[in-house]
């Protein structure tokens, strides 16, 4: 499917897995919605998104997305 292409491309360019510059256009409800169910878990304190393959700089750019996604883990994570 060529669509399935184009996104593959845009998250996976040269093999490595990225959040890519444009997240902002791609990430829509539903999709935010399939990320969760696909990469998440719902806790106590709120949502959790599995990030762990993500550098931190792709990390703030998925948190800067107009869903506000916030995380007090942050500052850890730029600890270690």
């Amino acid at each position: 499917m060529p669509c399935l292409t184009e996104l593959h491309s845009l998250f996976y360019p040269n093999g490595v897995k990225i959040v890519p510059q444009n997240i902002y256009e791609l990430l829509t409800p539903i999709a935010l919605a399939h990320l969760i169910m696909g990469d998440g878990s719902v806790e106590r304190h709120g949502l959790i998104i599995c990030t762990d393959s993500y550098s931190i700089e792709d990390v703030i750019r998925l948190m800067k997305n107009k869903a506000h996604l916030t995380s007090e883990g942050l500052e850890e994570i730029r600890k270690n």
